[in-house]
């Protein structure tokens, strides 16, 4: 993450990370920081209190998960802020 201005931060997640046809990600747990806009590699993040950090992590929810899954090799399956699982993306990657 960078901030090149008090009220925007820009994170390494944009649409080769995510997909945005059903909207923007959420910011998982905050309230405080909106994202706003992506291009292919990078998000903005409205940061109207200025709170963000440098190297802040961000959990990023997808508005539409099938074509955000199908970036990725495996889900990381979190509850109560551990790891649980690790689920393979089986449908991904070369076909035969």
């Amino acid at each position: 993450m960078s901030k090149a201005k008090a009220d925007k931060a820009i994170c390494d997640a944009g649409l080769k990370a995510q997909s945005v046809d059903s909207g923007m990600p959420v910011i998982f747990g905050r309230q405080d920081i909106k994202y706003v806009k992506c291009s292919d590699e990078h998000g903005v993040i409205d940061d109207p209190n200025n709170v963000l950090r440098i190297n802040e992590k961000l959990k990023l929810v997808p508005g539409h998960c099938d074509p955000t899954v199908n970036v990725y090799d495996w889900y990381v399956c979190v509850r109560n802020g551990r790891v649980e699982a690790i689920w393979p993306v089986t449908a991904r990657g070369m076909t035969l």
